[in-house]
């Protein structure tokens, strides 16, 4: 779990700005806080070309400028995008992530039954004890799911 915390302040002509406090700088270095900026940025510059296309509000130089950023936007996006795809590969995580097969694996049952109820970090993630949440026991291959509850009575085998 991550947490941006930031400061609005003014630049010598009084336009806002987004100042990043220091406890934020680790967070900030992370490529995938990077990417989801850059997807965010894209995502509403995409929306405000859409809009201004469809009520013809915007000059149409003003419209080539705003569609030219989207699309470097788009190429720097897809650099960050395949260096996080290349990191997951290399994790092995992407399959994971993708198939939605498991959330957690431990080693042992004991190890699952032990996992804290009010959370436990894997693979640099937080997770909970919440119903749903899917755990692959390794010395056995099974996966267990919680269902109808939290406690250790409620793992389901799938």
């Amino acid at each position: 779990m991550f947490n941006f915390q930031y400061e609005i302040l003014f630049t010598e002509d009084g336009r806002p700005f987004v100042e990043p406090v220091a406890q934020t700088t680790k967070e900030l270095s992370f490529i995938e806080h990077k990417f989801m900026c850059l997807e965010i940025t894209r995502t509403f510059i995409s929306q405000t070309i859409l809009s201004h296309q469809a009520k013809g509000t915007l000059p149409s130089e003003e419209l080539d400028r705003l569609i030219r950023m989207e699309e470097d936007l788009i190429r720097v996006s897809n650099v960050l995008a395949k260096t996080i795809k290349d990191q997951f590969d290399l994790l092995n995580i992407a399959d994971r992530l993708i198939n939605k097969t498991y959330d957690v694996s431990v080693n042992t049952e004991e190890e699952r039954d032990a996992l804290n109820y009010e959370g436990f970090i894997f693979d640099d993630r937080i997770f909970k004890r919440v119903e749903g949440l899917k755990v692959k026991v390794l010395t056995t291959g099974d996966i267990f799911e919680l269902k109808d509850g939290v406690d250790n009575k409620h793992w389901t085998k799938i």
